[in-house]
């Protein structure tokens, strides 16, 4: 049953929404920017739009707003009628969002000409468009310049943006940089109709950066962001760190376009690495500049020492094209280095002066830094014919290293590592007998499961209290495990399968791990009464 009032609400719906297209007529994309910036404009779920406009009298039925794609759905019931409700509304439909065109973005530019407070997310719901989208183009109640410069292509004017930067760009910039270092970037593009994200990638702390300078210098020729370093580029580096050896090898990189990082790593002290040197000389058809340095090296420096104690190791390798810092590390105090000795040994049908270090050598060497911790490992290395190198590997900070530690007595510092945890885990539990022992295993690398299992009842467990007792010179707090041990356990589980068997045996003085290794499902195991049957066959035969 219809109110009496339904016809005066058509016709007023009907004037405030204006002639509905008919038949053979189709709605505009986009309302006219009145409307759009009234917010009149509105796709109004077209069940509710029929049931305003359509009467109960209505001979004629307007059309659809947008043509006939709802034409065969069901119309939504009004809320008062028989059997209504949400089982009569039609089904939700995927919102298609169209593309942002041209046309778009003109519509909106007028809405925001018309009201700067103009709700842009509705707006772009009243006409299907993609929200984020839509509000992406909006900054401060105007379009962006990123709006505007793709309006003014769409009308054939001349883009407020430039792609291009040319010299006349960075030198204008690098200008207003030296009057102000704490220029607004962004704002300065958008003023010299410039991307302001392009024009930031050429600042770097109120100046230039290094690519912009260098195209400045350059006049503008556009050079490769970065190239491979080639054999020209090394011979280039290598009369520059001739010139200066405290050369900056990283701007230098930067000022030929080659990545710095790879430059800085074929320099090594102010001059190229000795495979680098070679590598040219090998391009060049030149003898490598810097060999490899074998036996007979060695023999030839070892017999210029003999005749020259202060000689001058590094005029000397490089007058035999080798490599200053590898000739020197063999030699120490005017006289070749065990290590580099013990090379020369086999050949000369010696035995070689330095062997490879043993258990006990480590064993040695731990006495030794217990008495001295600022030992002279080389020194000590040498006096043992050990190599110092392979010495000092093994001592850190005056003492073994724990990998040394566990080589030198593996399951001695598993145990020691384990009291000591016990004891700092017995302390805390002294300190607080409601510790979180899991938060405490945690915050000390422990596994926490494995913690946990040494506590009960706010201490350690009798177990674990034993394995402190026995490494600080106590007696056990458990005894040996006897056939009447058994017979008592049988007997208790035979009255109580569900017995709690390690506080049976911490309450007879026993080992609770021990105890649960003897019991299976409530009963003894196959070993523990084959463990009882020959105790007692010993007893007959006693």
């Amino acid at each position: 049953m219809y109110m009496h009032g339904a016809p005066e609400q058509r016709a007023n719906v009907g004037a405030s929404v204006g002639a509905l297209p008919g038949p053979d007529q189709r709605p505009s994309s986009l309302a006219t920017p009145d409307l759009l910036a009234l917010g009149l404009f509105s796709p109004t779920p077209h069940a509710n739009i029929e049931a305003l406009i359509d009467g109960p009298s209505g001979s004629v039925q307007q059309p659809p707003l947008h043509g006939g794609a709802r034409a065969g759905q069901k119309r939504a019931a009004p809320p008062h009628a028989d059997g209504g409700g949400e089982a009569d509304l039609p089904p939700a439909r995927k919102i298609s969002r169209r593309r942002i065109s041209v046309e778009t973005l003109r519509a909106l530019r007028d809405a925001l000409a018309l009201n700067r407070r103009l709700n842009v997310a509705a707006w772009a719901r009243m006409n299907d468009l993609n929200v984020q989208t839509i509000t992406g183009y909006v900054y401060q109640g105007e379009l962006t310049p990123e709006a505007r410069n793709r309006l003014d292509r769409g009308d054939e004017k001349t883009p407020r943006r430039r792609k291009v930067v040319n010299v006349d760009v960075l030198r204008a910039l690098r200008d207003a940089l030296a009057l102000d270092r704490g220029l607004n970037v962004a704002e300065w593009a958008r003023a010299n109709h410039l991307h302001p994200r392009t024009m930031k990638n050429y600042v770097f702390e109120g100046a230039l950066t290094q690519e912009a300078q260098h195209r400045l210098e350059r006049g503008g020729v556009k050079t490769p962001h970065r190239r491979k370093v080639g054999r020209d580029d090394l011979r280039a580096l290598r009369d520059a760190l001739a010139l200066n050896k405290g050369l900056n090898v990283a701007a230098w990189a930067r000022m030929n376009g080659l990545q710095p990082r790879t430059v800085q790593s074929y320099v090594f002290e102010g001059a190229l690495l000795p495979r680098v040197e070679n590598q040219l000389d090998l391009a060049g058809g030149k003898a490598p500049s810097h060999r490899k340095v074998g036996v007979d090296v060695l023999r030839a420096l070892r017999d210029a020492l003999a005749l020259d104690r202060e000689l001058n190791v590094a005029e000397w390798a490089r007058e035999r094209h080798y490599h200053s810092r590898t000739i020197e590390n063999y030699v120490h105090n005017g006289a070749l280095t065990p290590e580099a000795q013990s090379r020369l040994d086999p050949v000369d049908g010696k035995a070689p002066r330095l062997r490879n270090m043993e258990t006990s050598d480590l064993r040695n060497l731990r006495d030794a830094l217990a008495l001295d911790s600022d030992l002279d490992v080389t020194a000590w290395a040498h006096a043992n014919h050990l190599h110092a190198r392979t010495v000092k590997n093994n001592v850190l900070e005056g003492k073994l290293t724990p990998e040394a530690q566990k080589r030198l007595d593996p399951r001695r510092a598993m145990e020691k590592r384990r009291v000591d945890v016990l004891q700092a885990l017995s302390d805390a539990l002294s300190l607080d007998p409601g510790l979180n022992v899991a938060e405490w295993a945690r915050e000390n690398d422990l596994h926490p499961r494995t913690i946990v299992h040494n506590v009960s009842n706010g201490a350690l467990t009798p177990e674990a209290q034993n394995q402190l007792d026995v490494a600080n010179g106590k007696p056990r707090r458990f005894r040996w495990v006897g056939a009447d041990d058994l017979r008592n356990l049988d007997a208790a589980l035979a009255v109580d399968r569900g017995l709690n068997v390690v506080k049976w045996a911490w309450a007879h003085g026993l080992n609770g791990h021990t105890i649960r290794a003897f019991v299976r499902n409530g009963k003894l195991t196959p070993e523990a009464r084959k463990r009882l049957q020959n105790a007692g066959r010993q007893a007959v035969a006693t």
